[in-house]
């Protein structure tokens, strides 16, 4: 049975979501705001674009689908297969609705999803907005390498378009977004480290906003360190022991299923074990007997128990990119909201943001055509400098005094 989630076209569905986007936004104390530029950018462009965005936040999917009402647009999304599974689901069947499709994330590559986004982009009835990084980075200033397979599925997307009709483009949008904290986001983010010091029953005290919140990053990895049995080297950095925890757990859960586990990054190897720890699942046939149908019952409970850790692992990793970067309001506020997460499983409000969002010059794919024919990987090398230097470029435009931006 395959797991792949397509788009659907709901128009009903699609309506009441945009209908209550401003609720939506007002809980998520989001204030999304497109240049003038960006948004006439969009409208200009034929179907057949794909937005590559910058993936530094986990408010990325509201504030693309906003942009897209912003536009007068709706839009495909390409999202990662583990959240159809969220909210029992409840959450999978309205990213579906609203133009959403799913990808296994990892090794082997999800055939499905990437004929999925080859045929799309070549009908060309709506953009496709794509995270071609694949992982969230927690930082601004930071664009991770461009996934090589993406690259290679718009290649394709082109030369079908240009098979369907002579001389049709691709075009190749990227688009950045800059998560700024308001002024009086200060207080609510001092609420939330108070219960989260709470929560790990660290006495509350004055001091500054970045000690208290290194504090209690060290006790959570301190905790979950002695949880999954590894000893952790409080000598190292702590980004480092988030990754080495991480790396550990996912081992774990790889050989507990003996799952092959040939990638060394370190988010890779954590997608193509959840990947395949799906496929490996023990379904038995209906016919079989009483016994067989309890040992699948276990094994669902294993796989589900591991899944979890395997998401939390996801958490860390995320956390430890966002430890990286310089202190600043915008980076202690993700800390924060990520810390939150992973101690309690919700999240509260820690201050209003602003998304700023900005467009580089659209990129003809026409043009790189023969380049990808003649040596395939410098192609892609190409289109990868390309996307990351402009997404780099307008960030720094987003990042402008407010009175130097014209926005919507």
């Amino acid at each position: 049975m395959s797991d792949f989630k397509p788009p659907l076209d709901n128009s009903a569905v699609l309506s009441l979501a945009k209908a209550l986007l401003p609720l939506a936004l007002h809980m998520e104390q989001l204030d999304v705001r497109a240049s003038a530029h960006c948004l006439t950018t969009i409208r200009r462009l034929p179907g057949q674009t794909v937005i590559l965005a910058n993936h530094s936040d986990r408010s990325d999917p509201t504030t693309f689908f906003t942009l897209a009402k912003l536009s007068g647009e709706d839009f495909y999304y390409l999202a990662a297969r583990e959240l159809f599974d969220q909210d029992f689901g409840l959450r999978g069947w309205l990213l579906q609705n609203c133009g959403a499709y799913s990808v296994i994330r990892g090794e082997p590559p999800d055939l499905e999803s990437k004929e999925k986004t080859i045929s799309l982009i070549v009908e060309g009835r709506r953009k496709l907005v794509m995270f071609p990084e694949g992982d969230v980075s927690g930082q601004d200033d930071l664009i991770y390498p461009l996934k090589e397979d993406g690259i290679r599925n718009l290649f394709e997307a082109q030369k079908r378009r240009l098979e369907k009709s002579a001389n049709e483009p691709v075009f190749l949008l990227p688009v950045a977004a800059y998560y700024q904290v308001t002024d009086d986001a200060l207080k609510d983010m001092e609420r939330c480290i108070s219960r989260l010091q709470a929560q790990l029953g660290i006495p509350v005290q004055s001091g500054a906003l970045a000690s208290k919140v290194q504090g209690i990053a060290l006790e959570a990895i301190h905790h979950l360190e002695r949880y999954y049995g590894l000893e952790g080297d409080d000598k190292s950095a702590l980004a480092s022991r988030l990754r080495d925890l991480c790396k550990h757990v996912t081992l774990a859960v790889a050989a507990m299923f003996s799952l092959e586990t040939d990638a060394d990054n370190h988010s890779t190897l954590l997608y193509s074990v959840r990947g395949r720890l799906r496929d490996s699942l023990y379904k038995p046939d209906a016919k079989l007997c009483h016994y067989c149908r309890q040992l699948a019952q276990a094994a669902k409970h294993r796989s589900e128990n591991c899944v979890h850790d395997l998401a939390i692992m996801q958490q860390l990793l995320i956390l430890a990119s966002t430890l990286e970067q310089p202190f600043t309001a915008e980076a202690a506020w993700r800390i924060v909201d990520r810390l939150e997460f992973l101690l309690t499983g919700r999240l509260t409000a820690k201050g209003r943001r602003i998304v700023w969002l900005e467009a580089a010059p659209p990129i003809d794919l026409r043009n790189f055509v023969f380049a990808f024919q003649k040596d395939e990987q410098a192609a892609v090398e190409r289109i990868d400098h390309l996307v990351r230097a402009d997404l780099r470029k307008v960030l720094q435009q987003s990042k402008r005094p407010e009175g130097q931006r014209v926005a919507t």
